[in-house]
């Protein structure tokens, strides 16, 4: 992406900023690194990416090497929800490097509640249901919808109706939010209740960014179960 910064004028005259929260696990970050190299691509303008922190280089960092090729940049944060960091962490880069260029700096949204990410969650259930062979039309199949949990009740509360929206005009049995850890309900416990409903396979979509697993042997991008109701006491 560097070498596009010293070759290529935009006829805009203006960069593309994705910013990610960084992660002890390069995998994840170079994840990042892929999508601005594809939008890149698409957007025929300059494109980089930035870290909140875990990570190289920093928004501010970022910023200043963008801002001597052009006069805009419009920051991009693939947060999924709005907790501390867009609220807060985020506008204060923004801000901070603001006041350190000419460069009109734009500060985006949050990626959010989309339809278009509705869509993506609705494929990857359908993908799992394919690879079990039923279908949602004939079959009782319920979802789980798991994030990776925050202090912030907005960002839990955005989760639940992010799982809602899924369900909305869908044949689901069922779609519910769980979540890895700091708030509840947690994955093992919506995968209790759903086991003791007996449906006749249960989906997990994970909403997390980048490759982070599920703990425990649901370490895949899905799983699922089938009838493992408990025996029934007497």
């Amino acid at each position: 992406m560097s070498q596009l910064h010293d070759t290529i004028e935009s006829v805009d005259n203006e960069a593309v900023l994705l910013v990610g929260h960084g992660s002890r696990r390069e995998k994840s970050n170079e994840q990042v690194r892929e999508l601005a190299a594809m939008l890149e691509d698409r957007l025929e303008i300059p494109v980089d990416a930035a870290f909140l922190e875990l990570a190289e280089p920093a928004i501010g960092d970022a910023i200043e090497g963008l801002a001597g090729a052009v006069e805009s940049i419009t920051v991009v944060q693939l947060s999924l929800f709005a907790a501390s960091h867009v609220k807060n962490d985020v506008p204060l880069a923004v801000q901070r490097a603001r006041s350190a260029t000419e460069a009109t700096i734009n500060n985006g949204r949050h990626l959010g509640i989309h339809p278009a990410i509705v869509d993506l969650l609705d494929d990857r259930a359908a993908a799992v249901e394919a690879d079990l062979g039923v279908d949602r039309e004939n079959d009782e199949v319920a979802v789980v919808v798991c994030g990776r949990g925050s202090s912030d009740p907005d960002a839990n509360a955005d989760l639940h109706k992010l799982s809602r929206l899924l369900h909305e005009g869908r044949e689901f049995s069922t779609v519910g939010a769980s979540f890895i850890g700091i708030t509840e309900p947690t994955l093992d416990d919506s995968l209790s209740t759903l086991a003791k409903q007996r449906p006749d396979a249960v989906v997990v979509v994970p909403y997390i960014p980048g490759d982070a697993a599920l703990p425990g042997p649901r370490s895949a991008s899905t799983a699922h179960h089938r009838r493992r109701a408990p025996e029934p006491t007497r």
